[in-house]
């Protein structure tokens, strides 16, 4: 390690040069592109590419507390202060005691509904290995929840009841299956995103079942075909699956 305030000098240096066209203001870019080119005063080895793009703008005005120094700031003027403050073994013991909660007791641990909240319990998705079931069920957890309603990952109908929820809901993706890759591709080379080349169709079925007497409320096939990833193509999938049951319950 090196000694404090001491910083290791590079052999090497690199060599930024910047290219301006147009007599313009600078501001904000809603689009741009930096290329990076590596190379050594020679023909080119490697070049990097990397597109940004605004995809929210707001003129709201910022909240002052975000500008202010938060409450108990000190300054510094060196490293060394900084490690005269923080006692590792402190540190580690605390972050060792938040972690002894047993896998019982978060298990057995109540989850209080309030009154006049309906509350869904979410399956883990089923029918496709390619796509991460744990995620795609916490996923969907949170989508639904909002206003009165509240969603829960739950294993089974048992623990289901047991969290006091008035609905499950469980979901099977039936078929995931590549689309044609030759309008995405055309699209990816215009815009520079390699990723805008994929688009899944989506084939999924969704079954919401009131708990109370076994009633189903809403049964659903869905066959769409989306753009981006297969887990991309699958989140979207159940966007439009949250907004049905929501509107079934609602």
């Amino acid at each position: 390690m090196m000694p404090p305030n001491e910083r290791q000098k590079p052999d090497c240096q690199d060599k930024f040069v910047t290219h301006r066209s147009g007599k313009g203001k600078l501001g904000f870019p809603l689009a741009e592109t930096r290329t990076i080119i590596m190379g050594n005063s020679g023909p080119q080895t490697s070049n990097f590419e990397t597109p940004l793009e605004t995809i929210e703008l707001s003129t709201e005005k910022l909240d002052s507390m975000l500008l202010e120094i938060p409450p108990g700031y000190i300054e510094t003027k060196n490293e060394s202060d900084l490690q005269d403050k923080f006692d590792i073994k402190d540190m580690m013991n605390q972050a060792i005691n938040n972690t002894t909660i047993s896998q019982e007791d978060i298990a057995t641990s109540p989850k209080e509904k309030k009154q006049g909240i309906i509350r869904i319990g979410v399956y883990v998705p089923q029918g496709d290995d390619q796509l991460p079931g744990a995620e795609m069920q916490q996923y969907l957890e949170n989508i639904l929840k909002g206003g009165n309603v509240d969603a829960i990952a739950v294993a089974n109908e048992e623990e289901a009841k047991k969290y006091n929820c008035d609905y499950s809901l469980s979901t099977e993706f039936v078929r995931i299956k590549q689309a044609s890759k030759v309008g995405g591709l055309l699209k990816a080379i215009k815009n520079s995103d390699p990723n805008a080349a994929s688009s899944f169709n989506i084939e999924s079925n969704f079954i919401l079942t009131k708990l109370s007497d076994g009633s189903v409320k809403l049964q659903q096939n869905q066959n769409e075909k989306y753009e981006g990833s297969a887990e991309g193509a699958a989140k979207k999938s159940l966007d439009e699956e949250s907004s049905a049951v929501l509107k079934a319950i609602k």
